[in-house]
């Protein structure tokens, strides 16, 4: 039997190996599985289960390559299952939303009323199995208009759940003194999973209890484990206390502080805090929550943590077929139109081109509010030959990420089809390649312009289109 975990943050890999170590599937193709799987289980629960319209949801922070990729899953597994039904096409995909908003959407909609919310600063704190995404924005709301400003985000793509599954694997193997050696991989696999699924249990319990027990019995090589866990030596592995070396919460007010910052807000004007994701319970994290944002009142429910993404989602398809289709689904109630309905978008991640050694020379920085307009100007580097009639410049590279070198920088587009540039007598430092970029929510546009560029001295002007999450 084969299993892969943890596929949300692999979205955005070419290939995921699963346990066998010999299969390779890409994220997109299990992605698709999972999808199905979803489908499948509405279809049983209704034979006539035909959706007018999809909305998946996408963590905040989520790069372009990442959203393609959930997009190109969403349509092969919207083919595979519904390409042989009655009806005559497949669902709509209406785009993808980001998750804090869609759980904004449905505590906004579900449980407020105009009398209570006039304006506030919300903070969607989201931690579920694999991912960390804050998100800060401001809301305001009253009889019949309904408006979110996102002010900033922050996160981690590699944080959750599975990785204090981890550490309270790890220390469990070493307090019990547990041994892989001598036995087969497939033996070998079938007691680790035994084992990480007792510790994940226990993790759980340990949101609502003082201690919980992890209990294993009959384990090859004759082992059992039966030990009792405390919460707080839980927390210590939180702390930093573990064979990551992760100070997990240092990492969650490091993300906070990030947020506030750039949404240039003090810790006193949150007023709202939701809490979703599976891993938002552990009382550790809402205690440095509560700690941080002493004026917030917290949304801590269960029903809440588990279903307020899903269900905004719906709700937003729902607001969008009423939109742009004609349906009269009045997901936002009868006296919400959709038209007194925005939302403000901005660019979680900064945009522009890779400069030499991989270095990305930002043009719309991020946490810049959408529609976005900027333009840089560069110069090239290095002529093409001793005449120093024209300019060696091969491509140019569009890149979304960290400014600090080509660790967490992802290409969206390459510009290789460049034209001979021609010095006209210039000096390097006198011709001038502007790229001007524009930023909607469902796109980036790059304009590049290189005056007096061409052999007969007009402009060289090149223009790409670069498809963006569609929100």
């Amino acid at each position: 039997m084969m299993y892969a975990q943890a596929i949300k943050r692999k979205i955005g890999d070419n290939q995921v190996m699963l346990s066998s170590k010999e299969a390779a599937y890409t994220a997109i193709d299990l992605s698709a599985a999972i999808l199905k799987t979803l489908f499948k289980d509405a279809i049983r629960q209704s034979e006539d289960f035909f959706p007018a319209g999809i909305v998946v949801s996408v963590p905040y922070y989520f790069k372009q390559h990442q959203h393609d990729n959930l997009l190109l899953a969403l349509k092969k597994a919207l083919k595979e299952t519904f390409s042989h039904s009655r009806e005559t096409k497949i669902p709509k995909i209406l785009g993808l939303l980001p998750e804090p908003i869609a759980a904004a959407l449905y505590y906004v909609l579900n449980e407020t009323t105009s009398s209570t919310i006039n304006e506030r600063n919300v903070m969607v704190f989201d931690m579920g199995g694999g991912t960390l995404d804050i998100t800060l924005f401001r809301l305001s709301l009253d009889a019949v208009r309904l408006h979110f400003e996102i002010l900033s985000n922050d996160g981690h793509p590699n944080f959750g759940g599975e990785d204090f599954d981890e550490v309270l694997m790890a220390y469990m193997v070493e307090k019990e003194e547990v041994n892989f050696e001598g036995l087969s991989e497939k033996v070998g696999r079938f007691k680790e999973k035994t084992i990480r699924k007792a510790v994940k249990k226990a993790k759980e319990d340990l949101s609502f209890n003082k201690e919980a027990s992890i209990i294993t019995p009959n384990l090859p090589g004759n082992h059992t484990i039966d030990v009792l866990v405390k919460r707080a030596v839980f927390e210590q592995l939180l702390s930093g206390h573990n064979v990551l070396h992760r100070n997990f919460g240092k990492e969650v007010t490091t993300s906070i502080s990030n947020c506030l910052v750039k949404g240039r807000l003090k810790k006193e004007e949150v007023d709202l805090v939701l809490l979703i994701g599976s891993s938002s319970q552990i009382p550790y994290f809402q205690n440095l929550l509560k700690k941080s944002l002493k004026n917030a009142t917290f949304v801590v429910r269960e029903d809440f943590l588990k279903y307020a993404v899903v269900k905004g989602s719906a709700l937003y398809a729902a607001y969008l077929l009423d939109r742009d289709f004609g349906h009269n689904h009045q997901a936002f109630g009868k006296g919400i139109h959709y038209e007194d309905c925005k939302i403000v978008f901005k660019t979680p991640h900064h945009l522009g081109i890779e400069k030499q050694k991989g270095q990305l020379s930002i043009i719309i920085p991020s946490n810049s509010k959408v529609p976005a307009r900027k333009t840089k100007v560069f110069v090239p580097t290095a002529y093409a030959d001793a005449s120093r009639k024209k300019v060696k410049l091969d491509s140019i590279k569009i890149c979304q990420g960290n400014p600090n070198g080509t660790n967490g920088a992802i290409s969206l587009g390459l510009v290789d089809r460049l034209p001979t540039i021609y010095t006209h007598g210039r000096a390097l430092q006198d011709i001038k390649i502007e790229v001007d970029f524009e930023a909607t929510e469902t796109r980036l546009s790059a304009h590049i312009t290189i005056p007096n560029g061409n052999i007969n001295g007009e402009d060289i002007s090149l223009h790409t289109n670069i498809s963006m999450v569609n929100h």
